[in-house]
């Protein structure tokens, strides 16, 4: 019997409503490939899965298993048109095969097991091209807000960039006697030549304690954790928030 159909996110993304494989960094999308994990068994010896492609690509198939002989069909979703067939092209028992296939159309790949024991029989379906992209792992921006008392009961802030220097802002003064209830911004925060958002503060309508949060760029405000001003801070002294990490 076949396993359930899974769609695979090649070059487009996966339509709503159907399940993506699993291509996590650690066991999906790597650098110009698609690989998914799979087991078969003798109560299901085949997986089908589906991709469309948004621009012509030429793909190569690989399909490999330790405990089964492995073997890949690949042709047009709707059942008609070629069907490219291939069993033992791969090493060993393992199949492959390079096909150029047009934009636009959905295909299936029919990965299939046979000579299963009555154990789990682990196979791997990697699907790479010239044409995609590398897999960049997305590096998370990490830094802290720090503010001081100055003589004159300002309250100066700015950006640290984590393991860096200190980024002053233009408008980073929070005055002696600020609105209460509204936040107030900074002006952009640059590093390295790129804005990357700005700082927020207000004073607590309700408490009277000042309050600083992070925004960056085309994202959502960020609350660290320890983002409190003590009223009790000595002038001068540099305070830190706690770290502040997101994706861009």
């Amino acid at each position: 019997m076949y396993g359930a159909t899974i769609t695979l996110v090649v070059n487009e993304a996966v339509p709503p409503g159907l399940k993506p494989a699993q291509t996590t960094p650690e066991l999906g999308l790597l650098d110009r490939n698609i690989i998914r994990k799979g087991a078969w068994s003798i109560d299901n010896w085949s997986d089908v899965y589906t991709f469309r492609l948004k621009a012509p690509t030429e793909l190569t198939i690989d399909l490999a298993s330790d405990g089964a002989d492995a073997k890949l069909k690949v042709g047009r979703f709707s059942g008609y048109g070629e069907t490219y067939t291939n069993d033992n092209s791969g090493p060993g028992t393992d199949a492959k095969l390079i096909l150029a296939l047009e934009a636009g159309r959905w295909y299936k790949i029919l990965a299939s097991g046979t000579e299963l024991s009555n154990e789990l029989s682990y196979y791997t379906l990697r699907i790479s091209s010239p044409d995609f992209a590398p897999f960049v792992q997305p590096v998370p921006s990490v830094g802290r807000i720090v503010a001081r008392q100055l003589d004159d009961a300002r309250i100066e802030f700015a950006w640290h960039v984590e393991g860096g220097d200190r980024v002053l802002p233009r408008n980073r003064y929070l005055p002696a006697r600020p609105p209460t209830g509204r936040w107030l911004n900074s002006s952009d925060i640059v590093v390295e030549g790129v804005s990357i958002g700005r700082i927020n503060v207000r004073v607590d309508a309700d408490t009277g304690r000042v309050e600083f949060a992070f925004t960056p760029a085309g994202g959502e405000r960020i609350l660290p954790q320890s983002r409190y001003f003590p009223a009790s801070a000595a002038v001068n002294r540099w305070l830190r928030s706690t770290r502040i990490e997101w994706i861009e």
